[in-house]
């Protein structure tokens, strides 16, 4: 809530008029999520929505569970499995609900992220809004290893996951206007991530506001609105709901900008000492467009490195915007850090947010020119 105030008084200091749109959802506010193994500390996070555990663990030997493998392996148990899917995806699920129809208690989960430590990841309809069947957590790809032989000799596994089921919680969208003419530019960005999400929404939220600012100055035929979406990681609820209710037609927008996941950050790298940062900017970001903005953003986007437009599918937010025919462009990624605690400010800086504002502002005055 804090965050939304603070965007939606940027916004009105840039010269917007600024209106918030507030919607429910079932949020569970997390107090405590442990994990010990043979009385060691492991780290851990919940996969979305929790069951909670309450204050009173959960207690029983660690299993290896192995699709295919004997069921009875797991039964009574707390299983640890290999989760295949990517961190945007909820595919895991199908892994986990395999190790509880086979009689677990609960799941240890390892899924992959670059750093290897614990990740957390989006949940898709229904299971961001329906608890998980039994307490399921995900752990880092560093403690593999140890959770594996702990597993083979049948450690003992104490779980908590504590916290607040709120059913009727509030979050709220900010949507701000410059009404000028009768051609509109849309300009999206989530506002809501796991933990502190610096290089994941930063850069975003940044280039959004100076996108804000920038066109609030300068005199144009064209009209601005802006619309920073909570809920993000529960399958984009805020752009449902934004989608359902003040989202403009397409054929009213001349150009849909989306700003969404790492647009700015540092490359980072494993070393003997820990995590390093280099000198380069991230890789794993996307620039993808309508096909007749290709020229445009091409031109644009020269000096940016990374940053190559092309025609393609869209991923995140930035799909509902492309399946509902709007014409656009959008901007998203991942990183080294993505989903964990290590999102944290270092991970980006003034001098990866320049050349991207720099070519955006670019884009847009080659667009407005356009007819």
């Amino acid at each position: 809530m804090r965050t939304t105030d603070w965007i939606a008084g940027e916004l009105r200091s840039a010269g917007l008029t600024v209106q918030s749109q507030p919607w429910r959802l079932r949020q569970f506010f997390l107090h405590e999520c442990s994990l010990t193994v043979d009385g060691a500390t492991v780290d851990c996070f919940p996969a979305w929505l929790p069951r909670a555990t309450g204050r009173d663990p959960v207690r029983a030997p660690l299993a290896i569970y192995r699709e295919g493998a004997d069921a009875r392996s797991v039964n009574g148990k707390v299983a640890l499995v290999k989760f295949k899917a990517a961190l945007s995806e909820s595919a895991y699920y199908d892994q986990a609900l395999g190790a509880v129809q086979a009689g677990a208690v609960g799941v240890l989960g390892r899924l992959h992220s670059a750093s290897g430590e614990v990740a957390a990841v989006n949940a898709r309809a229904p299971h961001n809004q329906t608890p998980t069947p039994v307490p399921i957590v995900i752990v880092a790809r560093k403690d593999e290893p140890m959770l594996t032989r702990a597993a083979e000799h049948g450690a003992t596994v104490s779980l908590v996951i504590d916290g607040k089921d709120e059913p009727q919680a509030e979050a709220r969208n900010v949507i701000g206007r410059l009404d000028r003419g009768n051609r509109l530019v849309v300009v999206s960005t989530p506002q809501s991530g796991w933990f502190q999400c610096a290089g994941e929404r930063g850069p975003g939220i940044a280039l959004f506001l100076g996108l804000a600012r920038w066109a609030g100055a300068r005199a144009s035929n064209e009209s601005y609105l802006f619309v920073s979406t909570s809920g993000h990681e529960l399958d984009n609820l805020g752009m449902h709901q934004f989608m359902e209710t003040h989202a403009p037609p397409p054929e009213d927008v001349l150009c849909w900008i989306h700003l969404g996941a790492s647009i700015a950050v540092w490359q980072w790298r494993r070393a003997p000492q820990g995590h390093q940062r280099t000198s380069e900017p991230g890789i794993g970001r996307h620039l993808v467009c309508s096909p007749d903005l290709l020229p445009t953003l091409t031109d644009a986007f020269e000096d940016v490195p990374g940053l190559e437009p092309r025609r393609g599918n869209a991923l995140g937010e930035l799909r509902h915007v492309m399946d509902r025919g709007y014409r656009g462009f959008g901007l998203f990624g991942s990183h080294y850090f993505f989903h964990t605690r290590f999102d944290t400010p270092e991970t980006t800086a003034p001098a990866l947010l320049g050349p991207v504002g720099k070519a955006l502002a670019e884009s847009l005055e080659d667009i407005e020119g356009t007819i």
